[in-house]
């Protein structure tokens, strides 16, 4: 089996999609677009209300700069909105650019084995779209979904009233119901007593 959580599972989904021998894939709190989209929906979201609007247009700029090859210009690099990208080296904005071309919604949509999707429903990271997205890409294809409602990005259970930053790095154990889910959709999968038994 292939699993990856967050940007991992678009790692094991371009390798599934490009041909590793596995019997399914398990992404768990998955994007379903690439990772600057994901930015320009995180950035924003985390906040207050009155500032997004700016940030939004600074933060489509730097975007756009650098899905162009082009550097964040210097004006907006001393803006607050930008984040993390203003940090990055030239290298780092070039990476950021090359995992952004990766659509993952299309890379797995490509892989014609069984897949699960595993998804907090309060992950203030990346929303249940993502899932959903995931799930319509598959078409056809085997595929199944759990969204667990009360699960933050990291998986955990995520107490009322706590959000962003704090939400995402909220400490503890991941739900073992996670686990459990992707033993018992394994254990369902055709062939699974050659899996248990140690086929591969």
């Amino acid at each position: 089996m292939l699993a990856g959580h967050s940007e991992g599972a678009v790692v094991v989904s371009v390798m599934a999609r490009d041909g590793a021998v596995t019997d399914g894939v398990v992404l768990l709190a998955a994007p379903s677009v690439g990772i600057l989209s994901v930015m320009r929906e995180q950035v924003p979201a985390m906040r207050p209300p009155d500032d997004r609007g700016a940030i939004e247009v600074d933060l489509d700029s730097a975007i756009a700069a650098i899905r162009a090859g082009q550097p964040i210009p210097e004006e907006l690099r001393k803006r607050e909105g930008i984040g993390g990208l203003a940090l990055m080296p030239p290298d780092g904005l070039r990476y950021m650019r090359e995992c952004d071309a990766t659509d993952p919604a299309a890379a797995i949509a490509d892989y014609a084995g069984p897949v699960l999707i595993v998804h907090g429903g309060r992950d203030p990271n990346l929303g249940t779209h993502h899932a959903e997205r995931l799930r319509a890409a598959r078409g056809s294809r085997p595929t199944a979904v759990t969204i667990f409602p009360e699960l933050q990005h990291m998986l955990k259970v995520l107490p009322p009233g706590v959000t962003g930053q704090e939400a995402f790095a909220l400490q503890g154990k991941t739900d073992p119901r996670v686990a459990e889910a992707i033993v018992a959709w394994v254990g369902r999968l055709p062939g699974a007593g050659q899996l248990r038994s140690g086929r591969r």
